[in-house]
């Protein structure tokens, strides 16, 4: 269950109307880069079937559902001590934990790992 803020509250009706469209784009994105993972024989097993909800998704946006979901806390913290964001810190942590509620991630912590340490020996994907 995503925790509550009164921060949040005021943003509620745009958040109800926009969330369902935000959740299928980072699914989407999430879906490309598995694509591109299992082109390049690094994911596991059968190819996923590519989403057809009508979104297209954005490779760079691909990991936020594995980091919304595994390293949460490393992201709330970044926000936190990032001087831009300092000031909406509280209301940046309700949504991502709203969005994380929302966003479940099919990369695993392990499917992470290799793909870090293909990326820093310098292997490029798609």
């Amino acid at each position: 269950m995503p925790a509550t803020f009164p921060e949040l509250n005021a943003l509620q009706p745009r958040l109800s109307m926009q969330l369902p469209g935000v959740v299928q784009f980072l699914q989407a994105c999430e879906n490309q880069v598995i694509q591109d993972l299992a082109t390049c024989g690094v994911w596991p097993g059968a190819t996923p079937v590519a989403l057809t909800n009508g979104v297209t998704g954005e490779a760079a946006f691909g990991l936020v559902p594995y980091w919304l979901n595994h390293e949460f806390e490393s992201l709330a913290l970044r926000i936190q001590l990032h001087d831009l964001l300092k000031p909406f810190a509280n209301e940046a942590n309700a949504l991502l934990d709203l969005l994380r509620s929302q966003v479940p991630a099919q990369i695993t912590p392990e499917l992470y790992r290799e793909l870090r340490t293909r990326l820093e020996a310098g292997e490029a994907f798609v």
